[in-house]
């Protein structure tokens, strides 16, 4: 080969090497991110990459794009209240009160398939499905033992973990679940003692 062919020849290998010329790079598409300004050259990896900016919103679970975009939205759960015409609590959302209307109406419209219970909530209804299926989807991670239900399992670490969230307002006893408090001494004698919550998601 001549050496205008070699340097043609190496050319041609340099650019397939690096992907894209210098000049195919400039048309190419660019997709930026609205958030940080971050530019990708294809949409999927922006999607992807938008997907980090995400902020949920902790009263209705909906997505927001920015910590701006979430304060935003967060003033409607705070501006909009819906009360029940009975007991006059008040919900962020008219589906939780359409819920919470069931139980002042008896309204039951989720049955079982197999035992024919009904339930006010779906879920309530799913979780009572696992009992028939068979199904224990929440397990400790001390011991591997199952349970149908999250609280169940909640309860269970408490006898790995000594955590004790209750305790009487009058002898100050700790326990690990409410059941406990209400058979100890204070509660047999008919004392007025009440249970004290120590724990912020007991």
């Amino acid at each position: 080969k001549s050496d205008e062919t070699k340097d043609q020849s190496s050319g041609a290998e340099l650019k397939m090497g690096s992907g894209f010329s210098q000049e195919d790079r400039q048309v190419l598409p660019d997709f930026s991110c609205k958030v940080c300004g971050d530019s990708f050259n294809k949409m999927s990896i922006l999607l992807t990459h938008a997907s980090s900016h995400l902020r949920d919103c902790s009263v209705c679970g909906k997505q927001l794009d920015s910590t701006r975009s979430l304060k935003l939205h967060l003033k409607v759960h705070r501006e909009t209240s819906f009360h029940c015409s009975i007991c006059g609590q008040s919900f962020t959302l008219r589906g939780n009160l359409r819920i919470h209307m069931r139980i002042h109406s008896g309204e039951r419209p989720f049955s079982c398939t197999f035992c024919g219970k009904s339930f006010g909530r779906r879920a309530t209804l799913v979780r009572h499905v696992r009992s028939h299926m068979g199904e224990k989807p929440f397990t400790c991670m001390y011991c591997g033992h199952s349970f149908t239900e999250k609280g169940n399992l909640t309860v269970h670490l408490r006898i790995h973990t000594g955590e004790r969230p209750y305790s009487c307002s009058l002898c100050s006893r700790r326990f690990s679940q409410l059941s406990s408090f209400y058979k100890h001494p204070c509660q047999r004698k008919g004392l007025l003692c009440v249970a004290i919550s120590n724990s912020g998601n007991a």
